[in-house]
């Protein structure tokens, strides 16, 4: 008993040190940053940016990687920095940025930036625990919704859009009533799953989803004349949109393709779509679809080629 009792004094004692350590070097290099008149006017200016919307310049940029890199601990820093990683949409970077800290010992708000930046890469399930326990606004759950929906689990999903139904309706929140409909799709309750994804075509009329939701149920139902109809209107929304808008189209609907792939253990077709999607994936896709190649190449044994996918990740880790 008194061993025990003297180990666990000993683990506490040693855990209270290393977080004195570290509270030490955080305002350490806070003060540093204080005496710093150059690093902290440019930490102000681009504070000032990011708050009026603007996304960071290719030297802003920059400038505040040197910055951190010598004020690694400031808070004010870390925060600047990772506000500039939500404007430049580098959710890959975001993300292993706050992972640098273990789970447990982040902040809530630092957990629902990692839970968004695990859903913008499609790590539905990793963004369900990192937002499931956290207390969140509107936004976090919507997040925390299609989480649940791309991850399985309706119930979930449906759980949160109705416990908030009559806010998401009077503020025509699209992506939920769109989701809310999708639910239903899938839970085959048609008449209800018509009457909200026509809800959600009505509040946004370029709602793809929605619309291709609605077409397949009509097909279903033997009504070819609506279903074509609803086909005709994701043809046309389509049409519309720009080139760059149709390449990330088919760009996420082959991403979830992929995603539904890894998690069937379909390796060989993880591949095909992962090296279909590289060449004209931006930076942040690219270093996930990296990994989703070194990790289907490793379980079907391909060192050689999980090596050279590893090092493409770590050649844009370097870059960054």
């Amino acid at each position: 008993m008194t061993i025990r009792f003297y180990y666990k004094k000993s683990v506490t004692i040693l855990f209270l040190i290393v977080i004195a350590i570290f509270l030490a070097a955080c305002s350490s290099d806070e003060q540093k940053l204080q005496d710093d008149p150059t690093a902290s006017a440019s930490i102000a200016r681009l504070n000032a940016a990011l708050s009026s919307g603007q996304k960071l310049s290719v030297e802003e940029f920059a400038a505040l990687k040197e910055i951190i890199q010598k004020y690694p601990a400031s808070e004010t820093v870390r925060k600047t920095y990772k506000s500039a990683l939500i404007r430049r949409e580098d959710w890959a970077a975001l993300e292993a940025f706050i992972s640098e800290t273990p789970f447990d010992e982040l902040s809530p708000e630092d957990k629902i930036n990692l839970g968004k930046a695990y859903y913008k890469l499609g790590r539905y399930s990793d963004a369900a625990k990192a937002l499931e326990n956290v207390p969140g606004n509107a936004e976090t759950n919507a997040v925390l919704a299609g989480s649940y929906f791309h991850s399985g689990n309706y119930a979930a999903a449906k759980r949160l859009i109705d416990a908030d139904w009559e806010r998401i309706r009077s503020q025509k929140a699209v992506e939920e009533i769109t989701l809310r409909g999708l639910i239903y799709f899938h839970e085959n309750e048609m008449d209800k799953a018509i009457e909200t994804l026509s809800l959600a075509l009505e509040t946004k009329p370029d709602n793809i989803p929605a619309a291709n939701a609605l077409s397949r149920i009509y097909a279903a139902r033997g009504d070819e004349k609506k279903a074509e109809e609803y086909l005709k209107k994701v043809q046309q929304t389509f049409d519309s949109v720009t080139a760059e808008e149709r390449r990330k189209t088919v760009e996420v609907e082959n991403i979830y393709k992929l995603q539904d792939a890894f998690k069937a253990k379909r390796f060989d077709e993880v591949i095909t779509l992962a090296n279909k999607l590289l060449p004209e994936a931006n930076p942040q896709n690219k270093l996930a679809l990296y990994q989703f190649l070194y990790n289907s190449y490793t379980a079907l044994g391909k060192t050689d080629e999980a090596q050279e996918a590893l090092n493409n990740i770590r050649r844009m880790q370097q870059q960054r």
